[in-house]
């Protein structure tokens, strides 16, 4: 029994102390990456010492930034469902466009939308979509026409 106990012991110590050395290695990084800690100190290529200040701004150009894809392909999303206008006046699709159309207005994009979708959106045929949908579409077309005016003047 106390022969048991002991190797359960022996054991448990091991996968401990793999575990503890597997830690570390991952503690231990390459020097290259830069400090771990905000405020250690590292040495440039100059071979002078810098510490990093904690009002320091992290360097932007060695962050990847991986949400400006995505927000890519939601614009264009968002885009196809509002250019979309002969996919059907279903309720549902109409709601659909509705929604996506406010989207675009509420984050500022309803100017990247084809010109001849707003002019569906503005002439509003049957009551689809709303006074303040049209209002929208009309005032964006007009924005356009004023923009185009005063460069060919």
């Amino acid at each position: 029994m106390q022969m048991l106990v002991l190797v359960i012991l022996a054991v448990s110590l091991a996968v401990f102390s793999l575990a503890r050395a597997k830690a570390n290695k991952l503690k231990i990084r390459d020097p290259s990456l830069g400090p771990r800690d905000p405020f250690e100190r590292r040495e440039t290529s100059n071979g002078r010492r810098v510490s990093k200040s904690p009002a320091a701004k992290p360097n932007r150009k060695s962050e990847k930034d991986l949400n400006s894809g995505m927000e890519l392909l939601e614009l264009n999303f968002l885009l196809n469902i509002v250019e979309n206008t002969n996919g059907g006046d279903d309720e549902k699709d109409v709601i659909i466009r509705k929604l996506n159309f406010k989207e675009l207005l509420r984050r500022g994009k309803l100017n990247q939308a084809d010109s001849n979708a707003l002019k569906i959106y503005a002439i509003n045929k049957g009551n689809l979509y709303g006074k303040d949908i049209q209002c929208e579409a009309i005032k964006s077309l007009a924005e356009r026409t004023t923009k185009g005016n005063k460069r060919s003047n």
